[in-house]
């Protein structure tokens, strides 16, 4: 009797037989691009004019030339450029800028956007969220940053050591937000903060200041503190400190140096890590009571240094925990007082309320939780802190006893 051939083993030779034209047939980049032919944008800047016409700036990074006379043997890059124009908003503005640009502006390398105070406090950040999502090639990584001063400023900045001022920017973004004195945001980080409830957008703050060691007048630049949002529109600012603490209470762990006043001289001691928890209230009885959140925080860390006269011990152990708890306990109670003077809950409280009653707080905190209840609730903060590493710090009396 003759076999039969089963109909799987039709359907796996022409899956083979499929396989192997497409790999064939399909052997270039679709989505190609030819950077001499694109203006690569790899920071925007965004300021309003005296006459309320909204400015976009564009740091355009040329492309690296191959030259074989180059010391280095790759070439090096031409000096970046910078792109001005104006309009009515973010759309027209872009769209006037590629009337000066002899090549098609490319986005897939932007590494950050810098607002000025002016455009953050303006509608035109919340008109130019909505057309960042929809533009096409535009980077979800992207970083953001507001300065007090014009954002333009910060494109015409030369960092030491550094060539390309978009990649200096971003390293120093890093640097700060592992000490905790700034933070990093980019685009989806925005995002989930407007699209959350309960909780608001805060942005890393640029600071420009004349350099006290020159003579020459230049700027010098630093990543400290952050912008508070409510919504898409900037309504203050928080210092260094009170940032560190609401990036502890957004569960956001670094290393940040701790120093702080103990017998005779200073302690500084490093975080390794650092966990805060937010507890809501147990139960409701009354919407227009004031609402008492507890705040439970570990830290673990070790000591660096003490600036006193005193030889530390064993037994000082105990007196040191308590010196770091009353100073993680000062700094959360200084970053959850300034959010309330500016009405705006960056910490999340309401994310933390909404999760244990979603329904209560749609139907009575939703609207006014930020201007009217987050200013009025009240909380308790217990810190455990643990000192490792103590073997440092015995005493030995020199009898060896």
């Amino acid at each position: 009797m003759k076999k039969r051939f089963s109909p799987w083993k039709y359907r796996l030779v022409f899956s083979w037989t499929l396989t192997f034209t497409l790999s064939v047939l399909i052997t270039g980049c679709w989505d190609y691009h030819e950077l001499d032919e694109e203006s690569i944008i790899s920071m925007f800047a965004y300021d309003i004019t005296p006459s309320n016409l909204l400015q976009a700036s564009a740091y355009l990074q040329k492309p690296i030339q191959n030259s074989g006379n180059s010391d280095n043997g790759g070439g090096k890059s031409d000096k970046p450029e910078i792109l001005q124009s104006t309009g009515t908003s973010m759309y027209e503005a872009i769209k006037n800028m590629s009337m000066y640009s002899p090549n098609q502006l490319a986005f897939h390398h932007h590494i950050i956007t810098i607002l000025s105070e002016k455009f953050a406090r303006s509608d035109n950040f919340g008109d130019g969220l909505e057309r960042i999502t929809r533009v096409g090639g535009t980077r979800r990584r992207g970083l953001f940053a507001v300065t007090s001063g014009n954002a333009v400023d910060v494109l015409r900045l030369k960092l030491p050591l550094v060539d390309n001022l978009a990649q200096g920017l971003y390293s120093l973004t890093e640097a700060s937000a592992e000490q905790q004195f700034s933070l990093k945001v980019d685009l989806n980080d925005v995002l989930y903060d407007l699209t959350t409830t309960g909780i608001e957008p805060i942005v890393p703050r640029i600071v420009l200041k004349p350099n006290k060691l020159q003579r020459n007048g230049k700027l010098e630049v630093k990543l400290f503190g952050c912008g508070a949002f409510r919504g898409t529109h900037l309504v203050g600012w928080l210092s260094g400190t009170e940032t560190r603490g609401v990036l502890w209470l957004r569960h956001k762990t670094g290393h940040a140096i701790l120093r702080f006043p103990w017998k005779d001289g200073n302690m500084i001691v490093q975080t390794e890590e650092i966990k805060v928890k937010i507890i809501p209230p147990k139960r409701i009885t009354r919407i227009n009571k004031r609402l008492l959140f507890q705040i439970q925080t570990q830290w673990k860390g070790k000591i660096v240094m003490y600036t006193g006269h005193r030889i530390l011990s064993i037994q000082d152990i105990p007196s040191i925990k308590k010196g770091i708890d009353n100073h993680i306990k000062l700094i959360l109670e200084r970053s959850i007082k300034r959010a309330q003077t500016l009405h705006t809950d960056v910490i999340g409280f309401g994310n933390t309320l909404y999760c244990a009653y979603p329904s209560l707080y749609r139907q009575h905190y939703l609207d006014d939780w930020d201007t009217v209840y987050f200013p009025k609730i009240t909380y308790s903060i217990q810190v455990k802190a643990k000192v490792h590493s103590i073997g440092l710090t015995n005493h030995y009396p020199e009898d060896g006893r």
